[in-house]
């Protein structure tokens, strides 16, 4: 009797594949990551042309409103009133005493009577110098005309001569001093503005102070 055959699974040598089997599925890998590749590449390189066109069509019209948001700025930072109150100069006197209601800064109330320019309370001394000068009152009859389409608040005290005199404050209840308070447009008021400063001092102009700098100015 012949001995039973039995095969022997490790004496089974694998078969060798072809190459093309094996290398095949590597390369279709590698073509499609290639593929990929170029598709995000190309769609990188569309999106960078698009969004450049947008910017460089937009960017006009950005730095135009940009210029105009700016000068918008600039002009809200101005008076809205600048150019539109107008003054006009009645008459000019001055005087070393003057009648009416004053304010008395050492009593701190409103009195009546005359009043010379010594007793208004600040010293007639040049702090330079420290000579003593001479003090007189301006005193200028205006009228004020509101030219805007917005009421105008009058406030005697943004009243200024030649760049450097204030109203004097002392002066703001005398009798015929322009009254404060607002102003309907296309509307006017009269009175006097009283300004304190060295005897013969000479005038050059006259301004309304706002919130930007002059609205109104007039040559005196």
């Amino acid at each position: 009797m012949e001995p039973e055959w039995h095969q022997d699974s490790k004496s089974i040598q694998p078969r060798q594949l072809p190459q093309f089997e094996i290398a095949g599925p590597q390369i279709d890998n590698e073509y499609r990551q290639q593929a990929a590749r170029m598709i995000v590449s190309r769609a990188g390189i569309v999106l960078t042309v698009v969004l450049a066109v947008v910017i460089i069509s937009v960017m006009p019209a950005a730095i135009k409103g940009q210029r105009s948001t700016f000068g918008q700025l600039n002009v809200n930072t101005e008076d809205p009133f600048t150019g539109m109150i107008r003054l006009r100069l009645e008459k000019i006197s001055r005087q070393d005493k003057i009648k009416g209601l004053i304010f008395d800064i050492k009593a701190g109330r409103t009195r009546s009577g005359d009043s010379g320019v010594g007793f208004l309370g600040e010293s007639n001394t040049n702090p330079n110098t420290g000579r003593r000068v001479e003090l007189e009152f301006v005193i200028l009859d205006l009228t004020l005309i509101n030219n805007s389409t917005e009421d105008f608040r009058v406030n005697p005290n943004s009243f200024i001569i030649n760049g450097r005199y204030r109203t004097a404050v002392e002066t703001r209840h005398y009798s015929g001093a322009m009254r404060p308070g607002d102003l309907d447009p296309s509307k006017s008021r009269s009175g006097s503005i009283v300004f304190k400063m060295p005897k013969n001092t000479p005038l050059s102009s006259l301004e309304i102070l706002g919130a930007g700098g002059p609205i109104a100015r007039i040559a005196l």
